[in-house]
């Protein structure tokens, strides 16, 4: 198992992979951007945006099993975390901890008072608790997936 930096090649395979998961698995993405072309525009300014990083969860096999990612950067004061993960053999313990060793040293070089995540799904959850994130609270039918509203879980991590 490994964690590396996602390629910024939208035609790499890893990206390719990624893109077919967002698509495909349930609760990864909301109704409106399960549109491919949609899904590749943003995918690609999000990759392209200075301060975003993603790293990609690999297995033994070296097959991309998810991705994580850090967002919407504020300098000393907080950043989103993105988590999307559909192998299930990628979560050993130490990965859970490699994960962790990324998000302290993060926010320990943008000085990150905070880092916050939203999701939809409730196992995506008990990973942020492993974490070191906690619930802050939910948004009742703000997410829509299948044309069906599911609540979103906001979770937050304090300090490194």
């Amino acid at each position: 198992m490994r964690i590396d930096r996602l390629p910024d090649n939208m035609l790499s395979d890893d990206i390719s992979e990624f893109v077919f998961r967002l698509m495909n698995e349930p609760l990864f993405l909301p109704d409106i951007l399960r549109d491919y072309n949609a899904l590749t525009r943003e995918l690609k300014r999000q990759l392209d945006f200075p301060g975003n990083k993603f790293w990609g969860l690999y297995r033994d096999d070296d097959k991309i099993g998810g991705v994580i990612g850090i967002t919407s950067v504020v300098p000393a004061h907080e950043a989103r975390f993105l988590l999307w993960i559909w192998e299930r053999a990628v979560l050993t313990p130490r990965m859970i901890s490699d994960i962790s060793d990324i998000i302290k040293r993060e926010m320990k070089e943008n000085a990150l008072a905070r880092l916050w995540a939203q999701v939809a799904c409730k196992n995506a959850g008990r990973i942020l608790k492993l974490l070191g994130f906690v619930c802050e609270g939910k948004f009742k039918y703000a997410f829509k997936h299948d044309k069906k509203l599911y609540t979103l879980f906001q979770y937050r991590r304090i300090g490194g």
